[in-house]
């Protein structure tokens, strides 16, 4: 697990998403830091594959992270998304990040 959660310092984005759907299967406490992490990214397509990740099995530990996404994130596409999830699973909107 810590190797997969070391991929997500990669500059290969593919890797990085290669290794978001990994941790996600794991639903292991370790494994949603990482996750967590992963909500910091520069890049967009990687804040929504962890977005996506935490909503499947409705993990309430990225529910602020993810709330704040929904209304602060650069990238539309991963507000849409985080907004999506926090409605889903009824999660508050976090604050400011």
């Amino acid at each position: 697990m810590d190797d997969l959660a070391r991929t997500l310092h990669s500059t290969r984005v593919a890797t990085k998403l290669t290794a978001i759907e990994a941790l996600a299967r794991m639903r292991h406490p370790r494994a949603s830091q990482a996750l967590l992490r992963a909500l910091d990214d520069e890049d967009a397509a990687v804040r929504r594959a962890a977005v996506a990740a935490f909503g499947r099995p409705g993990t309430r530990s990225a529910a602020e992270a993810i709330g704040a996404l929904s209304t602060s994130d650069p990238d539309e596409r991963v507000q849409r998304l985080a907004a999506a999830m926090r409605r889903r699973h009824r999660w508050p909107v976090g604050a400011e990040r």
